[in-house]
C-alpha cells in the first residue's frame, strides 16, 4: 500500500535505504549488555536468580522465618519456614502499584517454583492482593522441585482492583510448613484457566 511517489509515503525504512548490492560497509558491533529488569516488575518478573525489581521487598510475617538457599546459583532462591501455629505469611511487596488487568485478560498465571521441605501440617494458600487460592494439595510431595501456575483469573473478584496490585505474591501457611521458593514470575501456562484450588 505504500508506494514511492504517493502523498502519504512515509515507511520506516524509505525506498533506497540502507546498501547496495556490491557496496562495501560494516555494522558498528552490537552491544552484549543486558538491560536492566523493570523497576516496576511490568515486565511479569518478580524473583529470579535470588533479585527482586529495584526497591521491592519480600517480608515474613506471624512467625515465618527466611533465609537464601542455592538451587541453580547462590543464594538465588528463599527457604521459608512457618513456624506455626497461626496465620504467617511471605510476601512479596512492591514500591509502586502494578497493573495486571490486561495480564488477566490475556489468561496469564503466577507462575512460582518451589520445593516442599516439610510437609504442611495445615493449610497453605497463595494469594494476590488478599485474594487467596488454596494450594495445599500442591505443597504434599516434598524433597523435588516443582513448578506451580495459577491463572490470574482466580484473583478476580469483585472490587479487587487488579490494575492497582501492591502484593504480587503471598505464600500463607496456618502451621508447621517449610518450603524453598525460586522464579516468581507472571507468564503464559497451558493449564485450565477455570481451575482455582490446587
Amino acid at each position: 500500500p505504500l508506494n514511492v511517489g504517493d502523498t502519504n509515503y512515509d515507511p520506516l525504512f524509505a525506498f533506497g535505504y540502507g546498501l547496495k548490492y556490491g557496496q562495501p560497509g560494516d555494522m558498528r558491533k552490537l552491544s552484549e549488555v543486558r538491560p536492566p529488569s523493570s523497576a516496576t516488575g511490568s515486565d511479569g518478573i518478580y524473583f529470579v536468580r535470588g533479585a527482586l525489581p529495584p526497591g521491592w521487598n519480600l517480608v515474613p510475617n506471624g512467625g515465618a522465618m527466611v533465609r537464601a538457599v542455592d538451587r541453580r546459583g547462590q543464594e538465588d532462591a528463599r527457604r521459608v519456614s512457618f513456624t506455626g501455629p497461626g496465620p504467617q505469611s511471605f510476601t512479596l511487596k512492591t514500591v509502586q502499584p502494578i497493573d495486571l488487568s490486561r495480564e488477566t485478560n490475556a489468561q496469564l498465571s503466577l507462575v512460582f517454583e518451589y520445593r516442599v521441605d516439610t510437609a504442611p501440617a495445615a493449610p497453605v494458600s497463595v494469594a494476590l492482593d488478599g485474594v487467596s487460592v488454596p494450594v495445599t494439595g500442591a505443597m504434599k510431595k516434598v524433597g523435588t522441585w516443582r513448578s506451580l501456575a495459577i491463572p490470574l483469573g482466580c484473583f478476580k473478584r469483585p472490587g479487587n482492583d487488579l490494575s492497582q496490585v501492591t502484593v504480587p505474591f503471598a505464600l500463607m501457611a496456618e502451621g508447621r510448613f517449610t518450603v524453598a521458593i525460586s522464579d516468581i514470575r507472571v507468564a503464559s501456562a497451558a493449564i485450565p484457566q477455570g481451575r482455582c484450588s490446587f
